[in-house]
């Protein structure tokens, strides 16, 4: 009797979790899975974890890109 009462109160936990729910069926977009990725920051080892969608990093991405870009235009213009 005394494991019962534990045992019951894991079952109740963890039938919720076990449960199918009716919205799992249906493919999830690609874009909008949470991707982490970690940077090193100046000043310190530690590195920091940023989470966001698989759509916000491309976006991230397009928009480093284009700044690279322009500052090696700029770089390439310049008088000497």
């Amino acid at each position: 009797m005394r494991f019962s009462l534990p045992l019951l109160a894991l079952a109740l936990m963890a039938s919720p979790a076990i449960a199918k729910k009716d919205g799992d069926d249906a493919p999830k977009d690609p874009m909008k899975k949470k991707m982490c990725r970690q940077s090193a920051e100046t000043g310190t080892i530690l590195p920091r974890r940023t989470c966001k969608t698989r759509g916000e990093w491309e976006a991230i991405d397009k928009t480093n890109a284009a700044n690279a870009e322009r500052a090696l235009e700029n770089r390439r213009n310049l008088p000497q």
